[in-house]
């Protein structure tokens, strides 16, 4: 793997957003022209549904755009 010398930040005293491409969560564009995102991830068991949801409702209500929930196997999911 060559060795690139990428050089994200000129300037830790100026922001400057770099040029992406936008992608799509659902119906939330991530990227592009869009403004940062907010994402999260749930913490609990997803056979714990209540739990879940609420989780996931908290999280929305403390602006998360995003949520993500992990899943051990097909049997939670």
């Amino acid at each position: 793997m060559e060795n690139h010398h990428f050089n994200y930040v000129k300037d830790i005293t100026k922001y400057e957003r770099q040029e992406t491409v936008e992608v799509k969560v659902g119906n939330v564009g991530v990227g592009g022209r869009n403004p940062i995102r907010i994402q999260s991830m749930t913490d609990t068991s997803t056979k714990d549904t209540d739990a879940t949801v609420e989780q996931i409702i908290s999280l929305a209500k403390a602006g998360a755009d995003i949520v993500r929930c992990a899943v051990k196997g097909i049997s939670d999911a």
